[in-house]
């Protein structure tokens, strides 16, 4: 390369790091035939010219010794990262949505923090960045990290940045780490940039008043939240991404370029990240050349050889499955060329060819592997309720009494929802038959006129019994359960759901001759008033919440197994079985961003009040007891419930309800009743239990030896 000769007349003027920049701008041109350096320059003042690429994550006064001079990073992720920082402007970043999904294990959270210190260091660099941006010189420009909770923000991703930056000089250099040991944060020296970390309400809430720079939404789990609503929180974390985006597209943008972006982390595993797959599908649908979507198999990221050493780079085929049909392993006597193309173009099966080594893996555990590995999920295949399993529930001789599965109505509506009930159709021994009602509410309380708010009902009875035998040989009875109807309302826009309406439609049941044995809803969504009124016009009513817990799933799922429930044929019931989840760690039943669970989840809880009542021999308050007995306290004692023939039935059906719902290894069955160890509440604890008067109506006191006596 020509160097500048000392007595050239153009360094006499500048200054020692001026002449490194202008011998930069030569060197580029003379290489390239153009120069970054100089494209910086043009478009931003720069009291420090930025590193390129390449040498911020190779050298070691950047990040080089974090990437082991760039040895550590995967081939794939220099393909991406060098094509996201191809675009215009300071931060050169091509897109300023930038969501990074697929497998687990590929790096995904490390892609996303290369990328953000690459952005801190460019505006770090800049001259007065406020004043580029239009915004006042106090303000403070912000690198957030944020997910549910903050401990959440302050996890793996914030702790791995924070880890990238403490090994580079030029970031020691420009700023300071706090003098935890175990989570060292970076606070740069312009006081003007700060790292920040928040849950869904800052996202949502403050990031009005913030000017983010960057963001990142990292991998989040809502279940470590306890009984929270996760639709509701779910609800919040969307909201928080969609006004942080909006923020840096409105705010961090210079001559029309958005120069700050929003980084999204998601797994296929992960049904807790289901809306941000909302997010994706929607930036494909309407073809925002501004968002990035990366979604990779393992090895598409990681080097082969971790598979195969030979070089051959062998493949199996994976026949991929929807929701209409499962998916395979093809076997190796049929995977040809012919097959394939069959199998793609004349049966529409998506197929991958993950390394040969991985044919057992997918055979021997072919969902989680094709979730983990390959980064597929679909939800026909890991829907909680199978497609085999609802094939044989459907009622072929009676329909839905409801025309519609979805009726309109709110306050101003004229007529009432009895209307639409076609009484007809309903023999008159499914109306002597104990019915339970099961109310599920979806109440937005929207202020902004747009509506939203539905009502899911549904009517369960006990059809009667079969004879079955066992594999001893043995005759017994199972009970049989038959849907009656299920509707679900929703209020028109610029409406809300009328409650009289409903209380209307459930007293015109009763008046037409059902016997309604019980009426169940979730806690959060059953008023005091509406609970009160019903009881006062001679109803049994209590809480029971399908969203807190798996259990009314997992005896609804057994029904259908058992084929013991006959379900009146709906799509939208259908659709939304098929589109539940397990969330949570498994430990509770959820639907998927932008759909609905009205309807299911009013004929799983009807369902699991019958249930609970031929159990139990109460139709009142038994999953109140069972919540109770599954309370978590310090103090073990051994509880006694002496038996009482009329409320619980045989020693046998107590077994099997304690064997069913109490989930408790440690139970005895005798004559005078059940024992178990669980946590006991003492007198005082009994009279402060809100449900005391669920318990003395069951005939439940509290003995002197803290013993629950019935």
């Amino acid at each position: 390369m020509a160097k500048l000769s000392n007595k050239n007349p153009l360094l006499q003027n500048l200054s020692p790091e001026e002449a490194k920049i202008l011998q930069a701008i030569l060197d580029e041109i003379a290489v390239g035939g153009k120069s970054f350096t100089l494209e910086q320059l043009k478009r931003v003042g720069f009291k420090e010219q930025p590193a390129d690429l390449k040498t911020f994550l190779t050298d070691e006064r950047y990040l080089g010794i974090y990437s082991d001079y760039g040895n550590e990073i995967y081939e794939e992720w220099w393909e991406q990262l060098k094509e996201i920082f191809s675009g215009r402007g300071a931060t050169r970043c091509k897109y300023s949505e930038i969501y990074v999904t697929g497998a687990t294990r590929i790096g995904k959270t490390t892609l996303a923090c290369y990328g953000i210190a690459y952005m801190l260091h460019i505006l770090i660099c800049m001259d007065k960045p406020q004043r580029r941006y239009k915004i006042s010189s106090f303000s403070v420009i912000t690198f957030l990290f944020f997910n549910v909770t903050k401990d959440m923000a302050e996890g793996v991703a914030f702790r791995q940045f924070n880890d990238m930056l403490i090994t580079s000089p030029w970031f020691n250099k420009k700023g300071k780490f706090t003098k935890s040991e175990a989570n060292p944060k970076y606070i740069p020296n312009n006081r003007a940039i700060r790292l920040r970390t928040g849950s869904a309400a800052v996202g949502g809430r403050h990031a009005l008043g913030m000017q983010v720079f960057c963001a990142l939404c990292d991998e989040m789990n809502f279940g470590t939240e306890g009984n929270r609503d996760v639709r509701t929180e779910k609800t919040k974390m969307s909201d928080a991404f969609d006004t942080i985006n909006t923020r840096i597209r409105g705010t961090i943008r210079y001559n029309g370029i958005v120069e700050g972006c929003i980084w999204a982390i998601s797994s296929k595993n992960n049904a807790d990240m289901d809306f941000m797959e909302a997010k994706m599908e929607e930036a494909i649908k309407n073809e925002k050349d501004y968002a990035k979507i990366i979604d990779k198999a393992q090895w598409e990221v990681i080097p082969w050889d971790k598979w195969d050493t030979s070089g051959n780079k062998a493949t199996c085929t994976v026949a991929v499955g929807d929701l209409s049909r499962k998916g395979f392993v093809v076997p190796k006597e049929l995977d040809t060329p012919e097959y394939r193309n069959q199998l793609e173009f004349v049966e529409g099966y998506r197929l991958v060819y993950p390394p040969e080594a991985l044919r057992i893996e997918f055979e021997s555990n072919y969902e989680q592997t094709l979730m983990d590995v390959a980064g597929i999920a679909v939800q026909g295949e890991y829907a909680y309720y199978s497609m085999e399993l609802l094939e044989t529930c459907w009622h072929t001789q009676r329909g839905n009494p409801f025309p519609e599965d979805v009726v309109e109505m709110g306050i101003t509506s004229q007529g009432e929802i009895i209307d639409y009930f076609n009484w007809r159709g309903i023999p008159r021994e499914i109306r002597d038959c104990p019915m339970f009602i099961h109310l599920d509410a979806a109440i937005k309380g929207d202020k902004k006129g747009k509506g939203g708010d539905r009502f899911g009902i549904a009517g369960i009875v006990i059809a009667g019994e079969r004879e079955v035998q066992n594999v001893e040989g043995d005759w017994y009875n199972e009970t049989l359960y038959e849907e009656v109807f299920a509707v679900d309302i929703a209020a028109p826009k610029k409406d809300r759901i009328d409650f009289e309406k409903i209380r209307k439609f459930i007293y015109a049941l009763r008046d037409g001759g059902f016997h309604i044995e019980e009426i169940s809803a979730d806690n959060a969504h059953l008023s005091e008033d509406m609970r009160q009124t019903l009881m006062k016009n001679g109803f049994k009513v209590t809480y029971r919440s399908v969203d807190r817990t798996i259990d009314g799933h997992k005896i609804f799922k057994g029904l259908l197994a058992d084929r013991r429930i006959l379900l009146l044929s709906s799509i939208l019931l259908k659709r939304e079985l098929q589109g539940l989840r397990t969330v949570s760690g498994g430990r509770k039943v959820d639907h998927g961003h932008g759909s609905s669970k009205d309807i299911a989840d009013a004929v799983v809880g009807a369902t699991w009040g019958a249930v609970l009542s031929e159990l139990s021999g109460i139709s009142i308050g038994a999953d109140e007891m069972i919540e109770t007995l599954q309370m978590d306290v310090a103090d073990y004692h051994t509880v006694n419930f002496e038996h009482n023939p009329q409320a619980w039935g045989t020693p046998e059906t107590m077994e099997e309800m304690a064997d069913s719902f109490f989930g408790y290894d440690d139970f005895l069955i005798n004559e005078s009743g059940l024992d178990c160890i669980i946590g006991a509440l003492d007198e005082d604890q009994f009279d402060r239990d809100p449900r005391n008067d669920v318990w003395r109506n069951m005939g439940v006191t509290v003995g002197s030896d803290d013993t629950f006596v019935m």
